[in-house]
């Protein structure tokens, strides 16, 4: 019952999302010394269209 009830309710979010936003490229801010881990995170997509609260809660993770 869950289940079916989340199936439905799975197109409504998705039109909540639009439209989609693109994300852009950001340079990284700082540096680290050699002997640490640099703080630069890469992550790969197929295109830079995001739903709003997709985009919203990467653009607070690279905020922080």
């Amino acid at each position: 019952m869950l289940n079916r009830l989340k199936q439905i309710l799975a197109p409504i979010r998705y039109w909540k999302e639009l439209p989609l936003r693109p994300m852009g490229d950001r340079p990284a801010t700082t540096t680290a010394p050699a002997s640490k881990i640099p703080p630069i995170v890469i992550q790969t997509w197929e295109d830079r269209l995001f739903g709003k609260s997709h985009l919203r809660e990467m653009e607070h993770f690279l905020r922080t």
